[in-house]
């Protein structure tokens, strides 16, 4: 893709990352990705320009083989988190509509099978996820892997963390 940095709109440091149509990173498959059955917890800054209605912001899921994960924030299912196994997969949603021209911390966090969805350090949904998760494409940020629609994020991302092993929220913060 050819996402950029911007230096006007960010939320710490000096720049965020700028997505939406034709705009996306992409970095090699990492085993820190690849959750498996274990906790994990995966987060970003996000600033909607433009409500779409599926906006992928990170993905290294395979379009209809259900394997890998990915999180949503769009304005038809709001934030939406999926787990694949390869042979089937869930996944915990929250309706709402994204805020547009703000930024919003949203938090995905699993312990123990339990998959928790968090905005602006609310717990806002939670559910059963004992997926054992195989990702096998790159991580994209800011759009879909291997639909024939990317699903783009229109707007900006900042301070994006994956971490694997570790459910680092498991109740409001």
């Amino acid at each position: 893709g050819t996402a950029q940095i911007n230096t006007s709109v960010f939320k710490y440091g000096t720049g965020s990352v700028r997505t939406g149509s034709g705009n996306y990173l992409s970095t090699p498959m990492k085993s820190q990705f690849q959750f498996a059955a274990g906790d994990f917890t995966v987060e970003t800054w996000a600033y909607v320009v433009n409500n779409v209605a599926s906006a992928i912001l990170l993905d290294c899921a395979a379009a209809g083989t259900n394997f890998g994960w990915f999180l949503e924030y769009s304005s038809a299912r709001g934030m939406f988190f999926y787990m694949g196994t390869g042979s089937g997969g869930s996944g915990v949603t929250y309706a709402t509509t994204p805020a547009l021209t703000t930024w919003t911390h949203l938090a995905v966090s699993r312990q123990s099978g339990t998959l928790r969805l968090f905005i602006n350090g609310v717990l806002v949904a939670s559910g059963s996820l004992p997926n054992s998760s195989v990702a096998t494409l790159p991580l994209l940020v800011g759009a879909a892997n291997s639909y024939t629609t990317l699903y783009y994020f229109d707007g900006y991302l900042d301070d994006i963390r994956i971490t694997n092993g570790v459910a680092r929220y498991t109740a409001t913060f």
